[in-house]
């Protein structure tokens, strides 16, 4: 999964892959303030959707079951 993760130094956010428990890593920071240094990052929450795509003939595009799907 993709997560943002802000620096715990300057404040700089960063995409990068993670695992669901991976509150904190350490990556390099770009900014000018870190310059390429290695800095603590912690792992924040954004306003993205997820990646989640309903497939299937029971799903509708709200995703809800339609009514000729549900059971009786």
């Amino acid at each position: 999964m993709r997560y943002d993760y802000r620096c715990l130094n300057c404040g700089t956010v960063v995409e990068e892959s993670g695992g669901f428990d991976d509150d904190t890593k350490v990556l390099l920071c770009h900014s000018q303030k870190c310059n390429g240094s290695q800095q603590n990052f912690y792992r924040i929450i954004s306003g993205k959707p997820p990646a989640v795509i309903l497939k299937g003939n029971c799903w509708a595009s709200d995703g809800y079951s339609s009514q000729e799907n549900k059971k009786k």
